[in-house]
């Protein structure tokens, strides 16, 4: 018995490049679906596939629908992209299969503008001083940011003293991006480019 599992599962999966008679009742339709169509031809003499369809789902325990899915599938055949499309052979069906992905010169545009503006954002960062930038560092580019408090403790002074400084050196950061951003969106706002940025 174990031979011949052994070779009904090898058609089965040869049989096609798509999975086919995943489940048991799939797998019954597959194997007992051609005798059964004959054993009902010859019991009847017809040939009428509508009532085939019920009388086979019916003698195999399943829906008509799985009878008529699995007789479409056995009937058609894989169809290789790259067959010739026509008559002519001059294109085939995978010339007009499309990438969904970027195109490989826009995605380096991307890539090379990404880390220009990370370039700029370094050079604006360090024409701050250590306090300045550390305040953004830790209020504007950290994941989970430090509140002013926690600012304010580090430094030494209020809280409100921490929120006038955090705005003083968000306000020096973006004149110094909207400087050094020009040359890379000419003729754009700088307040806008910065916002971007930030």
């Amino acid at each position: 018995w174990w031979i011949r599992a052994f070779i009904q599962n090898y058609i089965l999966k040869s049989w096609s490049l798509v999975k086919l008679g995943t489940t048991q009742a799939q797998r019954k339709l597959f194997f007992s679906l051609a005798r059964t169509r004959r054993e009902l031809e010859k019991f009847d003499g017809t040939d009428n596939t509508a009532s085939d369809e019920k009388a086979i789902a019916k003698k195999l325990r399943v829906k008509p629908g799985e009878v008529l899915e699995m007789q479409q599938r056995m009937e058609g055949r894989d169809l290789s992209l790259d067959a010739p499309m026509g008559e002519d052979g001059g294109s085939s069906h995978v010339d007009f299969v499309m990438d969904g992905a970027d195109l490989p010169d826009a995605e380096l545009a991307e890539q090379e503008e990404r880390h220009i503006v990370q370039e700029r954002v370094m050079e604006a960062l360090g024409r701050l001083d250590p306090r300045e930038r550390y305040i953004i560092e830790m209020r504007v580019m950290q994941d989970k940011p430090m509140t002013l408090k926690e600012l304010g403790e580090h430094f030494g002074f209020s809280r409100e003293r921490a929120r006038q400084l955090e705005i003083r050196a968000k306000a020096k950061l973006e004149t110094e991006l909207g400087a050094l951003m020009q040359d890379l969106f000419p003729g754009e706002d700088r307040r806008e480019q910065a916002a971007e940025v930030g």
